[in-house]
């Protein structure tokens, strides 16, 4: 899996014209929508990155794709953006966590995996990632299933919009977008604090991203 180590190369590239330091470094915009089974249970998370538009050049210079211009991908330069994207070795969990009441449920490597240039000139990427365990969050007094997308070392600021319920009938359900709030005690102190990291280091507190994470609900009755 070569994300990380085109961001690296992209961070680089931006210190050169002066920017040594600044966390976060990359802007990704999409989220995560709630993907329902059969059974009313939910089943899938539908994860879509948008680079910003310094990300998206790079990547595409990065993986040779697009190299006309034209906004139009082959089907072997979606296969190299894919590859990039979605072969992530063991440790890195994807910057998607589901939380049942406080805690990470489990969830699988990216499937289902597509991409395109949009209208902007931004690369979309989205796949979904399965459940181990699916569950009907909020039903007979369970908890509501909450999802963070953020970076834990903050290198990516993720934008979420808000969630969709795809899938199956979701009549019952209800998804709720909660931004995080910038305003919190400490919080834009700390994000100045961040910004003076140089590029290749990371925060000392450890998941400082999910500080900046809104929180995508779902609720079932």
């Amino acid at each position: 899996m070569q994300r990380l180590l085109a961001v690296l190369g992209f961070v680089s590239g931006m210190a050169a014209a002066g920017a040594a330091f600044a966390h976060p470094h990359v802007f990704v915009s999409g989220g995560a929508d709630f993907g329902i089974d059969e059974q009313g249970r939910l089943e899938r998370l539908h994860i879509s990155w948008i680079y910003d538009e310094y990300a998206s050049l790079y990547l595409l210079s990065y993986v040779s794709a697009d190299l006309d211009g034209d906004q139009k991908l082959t089907e072997e330069e979606k296969e190299r953006i894919l590859s990039d994207q979605t072969n992530w070795p063991d440790e890195f969990a994807g910057d998607s966590y589901l939380f049942v009441s406080g805690e990470k449920r489990k969830l699988g490597k990216p499937v289902n995996a597509d991409t395109r240039i949009l209208k902007d000139g931004r690369v979309e990427v989205t796949f979904e990632r399965i459940l181990e365990k699916p569950f009907r969050p909020g039903a007979g007094g369970d908890p509501a299933a909450v999802v963070k997308v953020y970076d834990p070392t903050f290198y990516y600021a993720y934008e979420t919009d808000a969630p969709k319920i795809v899938g199956a009938d979701p009549k019952g359900c209800v998804a709720e977008h909660k931004p995080y709030d910038p305003n919190a005690p400490g919080l834009a102190a700390l994000r100045t604090q961040l910004a003076l990291i140089p590029r290749d280091e990371n925060p000392e507190q450890p998941d400082v991203g999910a500080l900046f994470a809104d929180e995508l609900l779902l609720a079932c009755g």
